[in-house]
């Protein structure tokens, strides 16, 4: 299996648009060299954004404090803005990436590019690849991913679409860009934030309607076992929305994918809160 391309077919570098494949940043970049960046990547359905944009600006907040990053009170809100005329009209996944540069100096790049319509249903492998729930980091969405694209093209080898990725304890985490779900026993549960993931947008919108929809909510610990004997298993992400899993590599039994009710319902929800002029809060 072939990992999809994600182009970038409009880029802003600091305020300024440029081509894709011209533009140039400073080689000596603690954000080039090192790694030092956040990120944030929403989707824009022909000019409107994702109605969570607030969700998003919360943890671009509380990755750049744990980045020591200093935002200048600007917000992620009114960095859109700044970029929303010129996003056509159409389907687009957009990103903000904030780099360190010298001097303790952050340079703001956009990019966009159109974006994929999800699968109907994906299959899973288990990655050797591990989250650590110590690791102060965990919750911070940063741009230092080698591990997380190694899993994916070892996923994309074994015909998966996506890698779950363990703990260091031996519990499943998440995905390399999606967050994990599976209903068991009649009880929606998902992966705790104290397990070394990245609390995704979508996973927070699913928790908030799954519960005022009236599932029973669980985050906690999961494991091979509890995979072994869900009745659905779906993962999620801003782009990708809700997506029902038909398999998981190593694991005998199928999923129901497609055609689960459960998923059904979830996506129907999902939807329901994209035509909402405002995050959802619950009561």
């Amino acid at each position: 299996m072939q990992l999809p391309d994600e182009p970038v077919e409009i880029l802003m570098l600091n305020g300024e648009l440029l081509r894709p494949d011209s533009a140039v940043l400073p080689a000596d970049m603690p954000g080039v060299l090192r790694g030092e960046g956040i990120f944030e990547t929403f989707l824009v359905l022909d000019g409107a954004p994702t109605p969570f944009l607030d969700y998003h600006q919360e943890r671009w907040q509380h990755s750049a404090e744990k980045m020591e990053f200093d935002l200048g009170g600007k917000t992620l809100v009114q960095e859109w803005q700044e970029l929303r005329p010129h996003i056509p009209a159409g389907r687009f996944r957009v990103r903000l990436t904030l780099l360190r540069a010298r001097n303790h100096k952050l340079w703001r790049m956009w990019t966009s590019g159109p974006a994929l319509l999800p699968p109907a249903e994906v299959v899973l492998s288990f990655s050797r690849f591990r989250r650590d729930p110590a690791d102060p980091l965990a919750g911070v969405k940063h741009i230092s991913r080698m591990g997380c694209q190694l899993a994916r093209r070892e996923a994309a080898s074994q015909g998966a679409y996506e890698a779950l990725m363990p703990t260091t304890e031996g519990d499943w985490a998440e995905g390399t860009v999606s967050n994990l779900f599976l209903m068991q026993n009649g009880v929606l549960r998902t992966p705790g934030v104290n397990r070394g993931i990245l609390a995704g947008v979508t996973r927070r919108v699913i928790l908030e309607m799954a519960q005022n929809d009236g599932f029973l909510v669980e985050e906690g610990e999961i494991s091979t076992a509890d995979l072994m004997v869900a009745e659905e298993v779906f993962v999620t992400s801003a782009i990708m929305g809700v997506i029902p899993v038909c398999k998981i590599v190593d694991v005998l039994k199928p999923f129901p994918g497609a055609t689960g009710q459960y998923g059904k319902q979830l996506s129907r929800l999902y939807q329901q809160a994209h035509s909402l002029p405002l995050p959802l809060k619950l009561p």
